[in-house]
């Protein structure tokens, strides 16, 4: 199980329950000079390691695997406190970064899970955003640079330090999401905003597929910087959390406004300052992705699969979106996740198997279905990247 705190450090026991893979070594870096060292002392497959924190998907891959320990490569590279421009090597913790920002009253825009001890290399290569992004966009949204090392040692760069930069394709785009796949990012550049004059929030009570249509009813208006639907298995109702960012004057009149937004079946209550909803952990995560109008009658649905065996139904409206997470792996998971995957394909929906054991990867889900055309584009990218596939090979678009 992953570690709020601590995450999942390289062991080899973490290693083989988060890749079915055993080690042959693990290397810590903490330069370029030893990146490249390391990459060009080993002929065979390589998977680079931060946080650990979302090393629980893929394929199994049931093979000896060299491990690239890059949390000590960390620190700040540059800051430009008035163009909100920082670059940070990509072991640095979130944590780290956020508090080197709050010096100068700002902040990352992005609350991804395991904010403790997830660093910006992992948090780049998932695309992993958080709740904010309703309000500021993703951190693909922030990326303005990257830098990075491909399996054969070359360092590529891509982007800039600047928030209006050259013409040209988008190398850091295409890094964010690729889950290391392409290349080990070494270095990224991001924008930063300034810390708001003031935040405040809404607590509101009600069934999941109520609450749902009540938040998209309240975006035009209100426009919240967070929108978060709750459905956990202790409670006895389903909790929605909205959460404003901005001058004093604009928010208290947004809470309020939202709170006295009457729906039949809601109850809300406006504070000020920031309640954040429970982050989306667990050893055993889905995700769906659905038309906005669909998230609450689906949420429902699938509200009433899950919670008798623990699960919790994280929705976000406005994306689309809807996290089932267990803390534990529960009996019957291979049943679940099946029903899951029919709920979602039954709304038309897109799904991915985000954390699991290596046994459910193995013995049930290899991913939602790929079409031959975007499959030839997928393998093509990797190619140009990593032609032998030496590279996070798990997570890799080929052909079996």
């Amino acid at each position: 199980m992953i570690d709020p705190d601590n995450g999942l450090p390289p062991s080899p026991n973490h290693v083989a329950m988060a890749t079915g893979s055993s080690v042959d070594r693990i290397t810590p870096v903490d330069s370029i000079d030893t990146l490249r060292q390391a990459l060009q002392s080993t002929a065979g497959v390589v998977i680079p390691w931060g946080g650990g924190n979302g090393q629980m998907t893929g394929l199994a891959l049931a093979i000896p695997v060299d491990v690239i320990d890059m949390r000590p490569f960390q620190g700040l590279a540059s800051y430009d406190v008035d163009d909100m421009t920082v670059s940070v090597w990509s072991g640095t913790r979130l944590i780290d970064l956020q508090a080197a920002l709050a010096e100068n009253n700002q902040f990352l825009p992005i609350d991804p899970s395991y904010p403790v001890s997830a660093t910006l290399g992992g948090i780049v290569a998932a695309a992993a955003s958080g709740y904010m992004v309703n309000g500021y966009g993703g951190v693909r949204d922030q990326l303005l640079g990257v830098e990075g090392m491909d399996r054969a040692g070359t360092l590529i760069h891509g982007g800039g330090k600047v928030v209006k930069n050259v013409a040209g394709y988008d190398l850091p785009k295409l890094m964010a999401g690729s889950e290391g796949t392409l290349a080990i990012l070494t270095k990224v550049t991001l924008r930063v905003a300034p810390k708001p004059e003031a935040r405040a929030s809404v607590v509101s009570r009600g069934d999941v597929q109520t609450l749902c249509t009540w938040v998209l009813e309240l975006r035009a208006a209100m426009d919240p910087v967070i929108a978060v639907v709750v459905c956990r298995p202790t409670d006895e109702q389903d909790y929605c959390t909205l959460i404003f960012h901005g001058s004093r004057e604009s928010v208290q009149a947004a809470a309020f406004g939202a709170a006295n937004h009457r729906k039949l079946g809601i109850t809300s209550q406006a504070y000020e300052g920031e309640y954040s909803p429970d982050p989306v952990e667990g050893d055993l995560h889905f995700k769906v992705m659905v038309l906005p109008t669909m998230t609450g009658p689906l949420a429902a649905k699938i509200q009433s699969l899950v919670q008798a065996s623990g699960g919790t139904v994280t929705v976000l409206p406005f994306s689309g979106c809807i996290h089932v997470h267990w803390e534990s792996e529960p009996d019957n998971a291979t049943g679940f996740v099946s029903h899951l995957v029919q709920l979602s394909e039954l709304s038309r929906g897109t799904w991915q198997l985000e954390s699991s054991s290596v046994g459910l990867r193995r013995d049930a889900f290899r991913g939602p279905p790929v079409t031959d055309r975007h499959l030839s584009l997928l393998e093509g990218v990797k190619k140009a990247f990593d032609p032998d596939y030496l590279l996070v090979p798990h997570r890799s678009p080929k052909r079996t």
